[in-house]
């Protein structure tokens, strides 16, 4: 789906097949309310914002989106800006996702990726990049009830600039998270209410990161605040660290 103005709604009865699902164009907008399960496929499975220049948005209420492959939220060449509201449902990722990943330094990609009801999760061996390459600036946040679950690693900051804000519901991460986490990532997490749960480290890396914890539950196996060339600070006036 390419070049897709407003309004545009897929359910199961439409889009069943496994292909690549591009919202891209002047403002694209696809809606999906399904009663099933849409299911894209491909390397890269679904890419929001992926001409130069262009805009894309993804608002999902409910049903479930299943990507075989990778999912960007802005993974253009030049300026794209890409934005996937979840508030109800099921998204399921067995690659990558990537939120603002223009394709190669300097793109200046925009991506954002709200949580505030359903599910997200990116399965086994896989990250969620935020901010991939220097030049991009990323955004995940969850808030509400919404549920975000990464089997494998987060990186707030790859080489780009990347936050993570968790305000209600639930972060859950199989192994680490990664704050700034290569040389020129530049990142930042913030926890203001909500469970997060690290089963390994939560950490800022080789770049520069801060974590800021004002409420809710934080529970990590170990806090790194500086790996190698990483420059980090954590700074806690509520809630409960352990």
């Amino acid at each position: 789906v390419a070049g897709v103005v407003a309004g545009f709604e897929i359910d199961t009865s439409h889009f069943t097949g496994n292909q690549l699902v591009e919202v891209d164009g002047d403002n694209a907008t696809l809606n999906i309310a399904a009663s099933g399960t849409v299911l894209a496929g491909g390397a890269q499975s679904l890419i929001v914002a992926n001409g130069s220049s262009s805009t894309g948005t993804v608002n999902m209420t409910s049903g479930g989106l299943t990507a075989a492959g990778e999912l960007w939220i802005a993974g253009g060449a030049t300026n794209p800006r890409g934005y996937f509201n979840l508030s109800g449902g099921n998204v399921t990722v067995s690659s990558w996702t990537a939120v603002g990943r223009g394709t190669g330094a300097n793109s200046y990609a925009y991506g954002e990726l709200n949580i505030t009801g359903g599910t997200w999760s990116n399965l086994v061996n896989n990250q969620i990049s935020i901010a991939s390459f220097s030049g991009n600036t990323g955004l995940v946040t969850v808030a509400g009830s919404g549920r975000l679950y990464a089997a494998n690693n987060i990186w707030v900051g790859e080489a780009g600039n990347g936050s993570l804000n968790v305000s209600g519901g639930s972060l859950g991460v199989g192994v680490s998270v990664s704050v700034g986490y290569l040389a020129a990532g530049v990142g930042s997490m913030s926890i203001s209410g909500g469970d997060v749960n690290v089963a390994g480290g939560l950490m800022v890396w080789n770049g520069a990161g801060t974590i800021t914890v004002s409420d809710g539950t934080v529970n990590a196996n170990w806090i790194t605040l500086g790996q190698t060339t990483g420059v980090g600070a954590m700074t806690q006036s509520g809630g409960t660290v352990t």
